[in-house]
C-alpha cells in the first residue's frame, strides 16, 4: 500500500480532470510517441496473445482507445464516462475496484499508464482476480527509474509521487520501480514472457536539455537502443506482458 498521499491524485479530482473535454483534448510529442509506440507493440504481439475468438478482453481504463485492435466487443472501463460513452461495452469504474465476477477475463490491457494515477499494488490484486487460470495482463507503468528522475529524490523508490508534464500542462503522477511491480506481479501469480522499454534514450534528453520536442524526436532511437540491456534500466516507461497461472 503507498502510504503517501497528494490531492491531485484524488479518484474524484483524477475523474473530474479526465471528464474536462478540454485538459487532455491534445496531447505533446512526447506522449503520442508513447501511445505509437505501445500499439505498435500490442499489434506486433497480438495474434499471440488472442488466441480464441470468444476470448473475454478488458480494457481498463480505455480512455476510448481501442489501440486500432480491439474488437467491438471489448468491456471498455474507465473512470471517466465522457471518455466511453460510445463504447459498445462501457464500464464506468476504477482499476482498483473492477465491479467484475471473479476469473471472468481472458485478456486485460491496462496501458496509457492508467496505474500511474493510483495504488498500482490494489490494481495488481484486481487484475488477478477477474483474470481467468492463463489469462493474459499487458500492463504498462512510467518508471521512478526514468533517467528524468536521476537528480530527484524519488529516484529508483518504489513509489513516488512525480512531478510530470503533459501537453503543456503540469501534472503529478505516480511513478513505480519496475523491480516493485515485477515483484507484486510475481507475488499475484503471474509470469512475465515479454516486456518492451519505451523512451530510452529521451529521458536523458529530457534530464539535460528539458526540451520535451527534442527528447521525443531522440526516442526514433529507441527500437535500437533497447537492445542495450543498461539503457533499458533507465527507460521512462515500460510494456510488459505477463500471464497468470492456474
Amino acid at each position: 500500500m503507498q502510504d503517501s498521499h497528494d490531492p491531485r491524485l484524488d479518484l474524484s479530482v483524477v475523474r473530474t480532470r479526465y471528464n474536462d473535454p478540454l485538459i487532455y483534448a491534445s496531447a505533446d510529442n512526447w506522449h503520442r510517441f508513447t501511445a505509437e509506440e505501445i500499439q505498435r507493440e500490442i499489434g506486433r504481439l497480438w495474434d499471440s496473445i488472442l488466441t480464441r475468438t470468444d476470448s473475454v478482453i478488458l480494457n481498463a481504463g480505455s480512455g476510448g482507445n481501442d489501440l486500432g485492435l480491439l474488437p467491438r466487443n471489448t468491456i471498455n472501463l474507465d473512470i471517466s464516462e465522457r471518455r466511453i460513452r460510445t463504447s459498445s461495452r462501457p464500464l464506468v469504474a476504477s482499476v482498483e475496484a473492477i465491479p467484475l465476477k471473479n476469473e471472468s477475463v481472458d485478456i486485460l490491457l491496462c496501458v496509457g499508464s492508467v496505474v500511474n494515477y493510483c495504488d498500482v499494488a490494489i490494481a495488481i490484486s484486481e487484475f488477478e482476480r477477474v483474470l481467468r487460470p492463463e489469462g493474459i495482463l499487458v500492463l504498462e507503468f512510467e518508471s521512478s527509474k526514468s533517467a528524468e528522475f536521476i537528480k530527484q529524490d524519488i529516484f529508483g523508490r518504489s513509489a513516488a509521487v512525480a512531478e510530470t508534464f503533459f501537453g503543456n500542462q503540469a501534472e503529478a503522477v505516480w511513478v513505480y520501480s519496475p523491480t516493485y511491480v515485477r515483484n507484486l506481479l510475481s507475488a499475484a501469480g503471474f509470469s512475465a514472457w515479454h516486456q518492451t522499454a519505451i523512451h530510452i534514450l529521451s529521458p536523458w534528453i529530457l534530464l539535460l536539455l528539458r526540451n520535451v520536442n527534442a527528447a521525443a524526436l531522440i526516442g526514433r532511437l529507441d527500437r535500437v537502443a533497447r537492445h542495450v540491456g543498461f539503457l533499458n534500466r533507465f527507460a521512462s516507461n515500460h510494456l510488459v506482458f505477463y500471464q497468470k497461472g492456474t
